[in-house]
């Protein structure tokens, strides 16, 4: 049973729902189906096969530099419907159309020129014949007319498709500035049916869309198929794992310092209104998926998840009270209402909480990975000389010591700064409130700075366990 676990045939089908997420339209610049899901979903898709052939290796990549940009793409129109007013928003949903399919429709073109290129080579190598044979010919939008392979007809589908996307999807907001109401245009009545014409071109890009979608899974069915290719594939990765017994560990690794990662990010205040647009309940929820795939013995773990749920608990509450504040109280009526009192001490004394248990959280946290630098990471002694090799070994870890220290540094700094923010923003003072505003600018920085101290220190960690374990590989 076990064996024919480690040899099951490589599925395609995470690749196939991934692209399923390309197919739908944007409309006003927002996508229906986010396109960074589609891409997750490749990624994992392409992780067995990565491992045998270096151009779907190369194609993980290209998707990877995809699934970024995505991600920045729909925070850049997030924020464009949440702090801009109406006037300015046709400016910017047009910036985010026009930047995200110029530089998307780029990224894209790599990534799935990649993927069919490298199954085209995959077929060509283990002489999958209903794949790499030539078996018709494509006469459109001047393409010279040939026999090609189906993976040449799924990328020139593909290829077209996403540019009729990305240009209808840049045309609405082009039209919504153009004929907004504040130009002297004749035709600025037009702007009144900007729904109309953002909901015709969804519509075109629907269909267009639908029938992408039948040819691509038509071209994944006839590689589901191939039963015996992806067999042999399958073998061939469950020998190259055998080859490598860190791999498991270096991925399970990797996985979690991304996930700590991007949770830390999102621990910055990016105030609006004295509001906070990045809750701190995401990055805990980051937090905790990372911290369930550290090894780390489970007495250990239990802890470290436990302070790290019951700190997302505090900060929703601490953003919970702070809201509730300043929706029903006046900063005046602190020393004057007993309720407006109550809730200010309400307010602070949650954000005292957070503030304490995100510090026990950090520790814990920083101690964790102590633990996992001391027992995955670092190298093989070569040397004879115990003792010598003993020194090393101190000084190699030390080194580490101080990057943990400069990262809690920098995590304790942020956190007084947010919960000070919280204590000082309602008094009814306009030089504490300036001083309320200067807080707010070093809270963000020092919170960035954290996050990436963090992220760099959990990169060099991750290199140097990948390092330890193909050395004993």
């Amino acid at each position: 049973m076990t064996a024919e676990k480690k040899s099951r045939p490589i599925s395609f089908a995470l690749v196939t729902a991934g692209l399923a997420f390309f197919f739908n339209p944007q409309f006003a610049a927002l996508d229906l189906l986010p396109d960074f899901i589609g891409c997750l979903l490749i990624l994992w898709g392409l992780a067995r096969v990565a491992h045998i052939n270096r151009q779907l290796a190369e194609t993980r990549a290209a998707f990877t530099k995809l699934l970024s940009f995505c991600i920045f793409k729909d925070l850049a129109t997030v924020i464009v419907f949440a702090m801009t007013t109406d006037a300015e928003r046709p400016v910017a949903l047009l910036l985010v159309a026009f930047v995200g399919a110029v530089i998307g429709y780029y990224l894209a073109y790599g990534a799935f020129h990649a993927l069919f290129e490298g199954l085209y080579a995959l077929s060509v190598l283990r002489d999958c014949k209903p794949l790499y044979g030539k078996y018709r010919q494509l006469r459109l939008f001047g393409w010279k007319s040939r026999e090609l392979s189906r993976p040449e007809l799924a990328l020139r589908y593909t290829l077209v498709f996403l540019a009729v996307r990305e240009g209808l999807a840049v045309l609405p907001e082009f039209a919504a500035l153009t004929t907004s109401s504040y130009t002297d245009s004749a035709f600025d009545r037009i702007y009144e049916y900007i729904v109309v014409m953002r909901t015709l071109s969804a519509l075109v890009v629907l269909i267009a869309g639908l029938v992408w979608l039948a040819l691509i899974l038509r071209f994944f069915g006839a590689l589901r198929r191939e039963h015996d290719f992806r067999t042999a594939l399958g073998e061939e990765e469950s020998a190259w794992r055998a080859a490598h017994p860190g791999n498991a560990i270096t991925k399970r690794f990797a996985v979690s310092f991304t996930l700590i990662s991007i949770g830390s990010f999102f621990l910055a205040d990016f105030r609006l209104d004295l509001q906070n647009l990045l809750p701190d309940i995401v990055a805990s929820l980051f937090f905790l998926a990372g911290i369930l795939l550290l090894k780390l013995p489970a007495k250990q773990k239990l802890c470290l998840f436990s302070l790290g749920a019951l700190f997302g608990a505090a900060a929703t509450v601490s953003e919970h009270f702070a809201f509730a504040f300043s929706s029903n109280f006046k900063p005046s009526a602190i020393s004057k209402a007993e309720d407006a009192a109550n809730a200010y001490l309400a307010m602070w004394a949650t954000a005292l909480l957070e503030f304490f248990l995100f510090l026990g959280f950090l520790v814990l946290l920083l101690f964790a990975l102590r633990r996992v630098i001391r027992e995955h990471a670092g190298y093989i002694p070569q040397h004879d000389d115990l003792e010598f090799e003993r020194r090393r070994r101190a000084a190699y870890l030390e080194e580490f010591d101080r990057d943990l220290l400069r990262v809690f540094y920098f995590g304790f700094i942020a956190g007084l700064c947010s919960f000070l923010y919280d204590y000082i923003q309602e008094i009814p003072n306009k030089r504490i409130f300036r001083i309320l505003e200067f807080f707010w600018g070093i809270d963000l920085c020092f919170s960035v700075v954290f996050a990436i101290l963090l992220t760099v220190l959990l990169t060099t960690v991750r290199r140097e366990i990948s390092g330890r374990y193909a050395l004993e590989g």
